[in-house]
């Protein structure tokens, strides 16, 4: 019988993840990441598989109030870590491959560094927004979705 990852980690690993990873790896291209989507205030936008949620706080910030930010993920210390860091926004458990809301909930549905760990990508594309990850929508029904090329990723300063 296969093995299925969980994904939970407790509450000192996902502490220590906020302490160090955030700052050393994602912090620098959350603001890269809202760019590309087109993040601006009025919009309603989900961070996918959030962890501590700094893609979510990049957002909330750039909102300003004018908005809505959902941060989604499996784990609930890391979640725990986000409501402790930025209490404004809304922490939700969840699954990205079922995501709790219904078809175009939202305007920019962001993922920053989990693609790559959901066992079905495909399943994993939300129908609760129109432009799901964050890059280019299809531009035609027969489309797939694409991943920011080389030549569109943002260079960091």
């Amino acid at each position: 019988m296969a093995q299925t990852e969980t994904f939970q980690l407790s509450a000192v690993a996902a502490e220590a993840y906020e302490s160090t990873f955030v700052p050393a790896l994602f912090a620098e291209w959350a603001p890269h990441l809202c760019d590309l989507a087109g993040v601006r205030p009025g919009q309603r936008v989900l961070d996918v598989a959030c962890g501590t949620g700094i893609v979510a706080r990049v957002a909330a910030d750039r909102l300003a109030g004018a908005g809505r930010v959902v941060g989604v993920d499996l784990n609930e210390a890391m979640l725990a870590v986000a409501r402790r860091v930025r209490p404004d926004v809304e922490w939700r458990q969840g699954d990205a491959e079922a995501l709790p809301f219904p078809p175009a909930s939202f305007d920019r549905v962001l993922c920053q560094m989990a693609l790559m760990f959901f066992p079905d990508r495909a399943r994993a594309r939300p129908s609760s927004c129109p432009r799901a990850w964050p890059i280019s929508p299809p531009t035609g029904p027969s489309s797939r979705w694409r991943r920011a090329t080389p030549a569109r990723r943002p260079r960091p300063s």
